[in-house]
């Protein structure tokens, strides 16, 4: 990018979210200091921070905590580290991650290899206080009110308790905090992990199978790239349809749970909760623009609620939706048990 170029950017964002904390702090962006996203998602979540941060004003003074849930291999949070501050040059920032170790889904030293990553690409982050690896049982290892930010990537698909999931969202997430997760939810047509039509709606366990085998025999799933994947790293390994059938029926039953919308809305509700889905079709226009090439801000301006709301109703069928969720100083709960958290959704969805 040239140097007009880039300027003509710089302004052009300053016009719409330069801010005043005080006297003193604004958002910025440079292109030269801002580091390139590795995926839309991650850009994606960035967008949305910068834009929360910018709406609400300053959430808990000068320095803001934020949470990495589902933290996986800690690129995530490596490029929140840069990005965030080069964004937000006069704020400070607190960034924490924690995973599950016992879910099923990770090689048995990805928090190891994480920590090690995120020490040799952030060094200074204290990363070994505010890393943590915990049961997909226990409570979330962390004081309440204790987060301005919270976010995820891919998570909120694989995790089998919801329930205790937003109950303990609501409980660390501050009444002026917001929280932001990228996923894929029941409505989108094509299974995303297996990339075949409609195998997370199939509860009949031979049904699946069945649909899974015709899939991959039409060529409509992940089959053809696995099967030559697992050739290439130890020929001796069973590659056979009836492999493949097996290990991905067992996945889609027991590693994923996807919710539809209106049962996200009443999970976040009965946690304390706003929610909305209005940046589910941000992402797809900013995978858009980086397809066609064109470089943008990672900010976004205002959206009319109707519009996103219409975004959202297409967008949802195509892959992942956004759920935006936000503390509510009037009606937060508090630490509320999640066996409340269970009874109100049963009951919301029951109505």
């Amino acid at each position: 990018m040239n140097g007009n170029v880039k300027q003509d950017v710089i302004m052009s964002v300053a016009l719409h979210s330069k801010l005043e904390f005080g006297s003193t702090t604004s958002f910025r962006w440079d292109a030269d200091l801002v580091p390139k996203a590795e995926s839309q998602t991650h850009f994606h979540l960035l967008s949305i921070i910068n834009t929360e941060i910018q709406r609400r004003g300053p959430l808990s003074g000068e320095r803001l905590r934020l949470l990495d849930v589902g933290c996986g291999d800690g690129k995530l949070l490596i490029y929140l580290s840069v990005a965030l501050q080069a964004c937000w040059p006069s704020l400070k920032f607190d960034l924490y991650g924690f995973d599950v170790g016992d879910h099923g889904l990770q090689a048995p030293s990805f928090f190891k290899d994480a920590l090690a990553r995120l020490e040799a690409a952030a060094p200074g982050g204290k990363w070994r206080e505010r890393l943590a690896l915990i049961s997909e049982h226990d409570p979330w290892p962390y004081e309440a009110d204790f987060f301005d930010i919270v976010v995820s990537n891919q998570v909120l698909e694989h995790v089998r308790d919801q329930p205790l999931f937003f109950s303990e969202l609501g409980r660390v997430l501050n009444a002026k905090g917001f929280s932001a997760h990228l996923y894929p939810s029941r409505h989108c047509v094509v299974e995303p992990h297996l990339q075949v039509p409609f195998a997370h709606r199939l509860r009949d366990a031979d049904l699946l199978d069945a649909w899974l085998r015709l899939c991959s025999r039409m060529r409509l799933s992940s089959y053809p790239g696995w099967a030559q994947a697992r050739r290439s790293i130890t020929p001796s390994l069973n590659h056979s349809l009836e492999t493949y059938v097996r290990e991905h029926s067992t996945f889609l039953t027991h590693l994923t749970n996807y919710k539809t919308q209106r049962e996200t809305h009443s999970l976040a509700k009965a946690s304390g909760q706003t929610s909305s889905f209005c940046y589910t079709g941000r992402y797809f226009s900013g995978k858009l623009a980086s397809i066609l090439g064109r470089e943008r801000a990672p900010f976004y301006a205002d959206n009319p609620a109707m519009s996103a709301a219409l975004a959202n109703l297409v967008c949802r069928y195509l892959s992942s939706v956004t759920l935006l969720t936000r503390g509510d100083p009037e009606r937060k709960p508090g630490a509320m048990p999640v066996s409340t958290v269970r009874a109100r959704s049963l009951l919301s969805l029951l109505a």
